[in-house]
């Protein structure tokens, strides 16, 4: 159990790492990503 407490820490950490010295372009293109995701989520749930 102590292994995926370590795993889940390690990413927790890179994942705050990469947040928080995010550029504004990489900011940029994360919003267009989750915009575009949830406008197909969207359209396909429409069927």
């Amino acid at each position: 159990m102590q292994t995926v407490h370590d795993h889940f820490y390690y990413y927790h950490q890179h994942l705050l790492r990469s947040w928080h010295n995010m550029t504004p372009t990489q900011y940029g293109t994360l919003l267009i990503v989750i915009a575009v995701t949830g406008w197909m989520m969207m359209k396909s749930g429409a069927r």
